[in-house]
């Protein structure tokens, strides 16, 4: 297979840099064809940060004539459903903190009955006063929780402060979802999610997603422990690869109808 061309948007050095690294890794699959601030024309993969702007940034890119396109880290926007509506001319995947972790999605597959049997979620996670706002990162709690099968209803903000956001909701099926976050100067930026259901819980610890540091998942039962194997492997990583195969297959991996949900869940919260 041929590798793909790949521009990678500088206009966040953060984002940037991730995704310079994750091409580095990659070298069969994509090769670099350079950086620029702007979507570019000759690039079949751009690599747009997921900073404000990123979904007209994305119909750039599609204009443009890329084939595919990454978005690094995308936060919550309120015209991501636009995308779904008035799909671009590219195949779009979503390179998320949590979200894209294969440990996540491995989980996902494996544990989907006691998933379905779940009745409480709690996802929680200590972020570095130095990274992202807390809404910021509530958002990508939601998202794994989203990821991993669980569809999330509503959601309330029953408590946020300078530090520290709480949020409550249910999901479809009625159980609970509880999502935490906090800024901390020790923090490392993982999360951890417990689902319990009436017979088995499961515990699942995700690294930050610029780590190759693997995820664990842990079924626990009164007659078993069960993990998932570990993965190797950055959820950004994955998310690129997810993408090669979307090229290949030109079956969408749906990320933009997903997330666009997420958003709508958000914006329905309240303010702060």
């Amino acid at each position: 297979m041929t590798a793909r061309t790949v521009l990678v948007e500088t206009a966040d050095p953060r984002r940037a840099a991730v995704a310079a690294a994750t091409l580095a890794s990659l070298p069969l699959s994509y090769t670099d064809g350079g950086s620029s601030t702007d979507a570019g024309r000759d690039a079949e993969v751009v690599v747009v940060a997921g900073s404000e702007g990123w979904v007209d940034r994305v119909r750039a890119a599609g204009t443009a004539g890329a084939r595919g396109v990454i978005v690094t880290d995308p936060l919550p926007a309120t015209d991501a459903g636009a995308l779904v509506a008035h799909r671009p001319a590219c195949t779009v995947v979503l390179a998320e903190t949590w979200a894209s972790s294969p440990a996540l999605r491995s989980a996902g597959e494996q544990f989907a009955a006691p998933i379905a049997r779940t009745r409480l979620v709690d996802a929680r996670t200590l972020e570095p006063r130095t990274g992202r706002e807390l809404r910021a990162v509530l958002f990508a709690e939601l998202r794994a929780v989203q990821s991993l099968g669980v569809e999330v209803a509503s959601l309330a903000i029953v408590a946020e402060t300078a530090s520290s956001i709480l949020g409550v909701g249910r999901s479809t099926t009625g159980a609970r979802i509880v999502l935490s976050a906090a800024h901390s100067d020790t923090a490392d930026g993982s999360l951890d999610l417990l689902l319990v259901a009436p017979d088995e819980t499961i515990r699942i610890e995700l690294p930050d997603s610029t780590t190759a540091r693997p995820g664990r998942a842990v079924l626990t039962s009164a007659g078993a422990a069960v993990e998932v194997p570990t993965i190797w492997q950055t959820a950004h990583r994955a998310a690129w690869l997810t993408l090669s195969d979307a090229l290949v297959s030109g079956a969408d991996p749906g990320h933009l109808e997903a997330f666009a949900a997420a958003t709508a869940v958000l914006a329905g919260a309240g303010a702060s």
